[in-house]
Order: C-alpha cells, then sequence, then structure tokens
C-alpha cells in the first residue's frame, strides 16, 4: 500500500515531497467565511422594514414589544414581566 491519498507528491526528480497541513487559524477562516453572520442579517432585515436594527446588542431593556425578533433577542435574559 503506498502513500497515495497522504498529501504526498513527487517533484521532477522522483523525490517525495509531503504537503503541509493547513493551520487551525486557516480552517477557522475558512469556516467562518461559510457562514451567514446571523446578526447582520437580522439587523439588515429591522432596518428594511423600517425599525430599529437593535438585534442582540445587549439592550436587555427593550421597548420594541411589536419586534418580529423580540423573543430570540432577549432570549436567555430575564425579562420582567410587569401587569
Amino acid at each position: 500500500m503506498g502513500a497515495k491519498g497522504l498529501g504526498v507528491t513527487k517533484d521532477g526528480v522522483g523525490h517525495k515531497k509531503m504537503s503541509k497541513a493547513p493551520s487551525c487559524r486557516t480552517n477557522f477562516e475558512t469556516a467562518k467565511n461559510n457562514f451567514i453572520d446571523i446578526k447582520a442579517l437580522i439587523r439588515s432585515i429591522q432596518r428594511a422594514e423600517g425599525s430599529t436594527d437593535c438585534f442582540r446588542k445587549g439592550i436587555i431593556d427593550c421597548d420594541q414589544v411589536d419586534c418580529k425578533w423580540r423573543h430570540i433577542c432577549l432570549e436567555g435574559h430575564y425579562i420582567l414581566n410587569i401587569e
């Protein structure tokens, strides 16, 4: 069994060369660029709707009660329901 598929190639003289594995940083940057930035997307939708683009900006005492994203935005924050 040879080294086929392990990143080993031969140069023009017949010497074996190993290809370098990508660094963790490169893999992280590639993965990061392959995903949608949900915060930016939702803020863009908020602006298009004419609303304040405040999604997940840490505003716990949010007064935008009619916002379609409010329940997701404030998820994990304790909200006082004063009746």
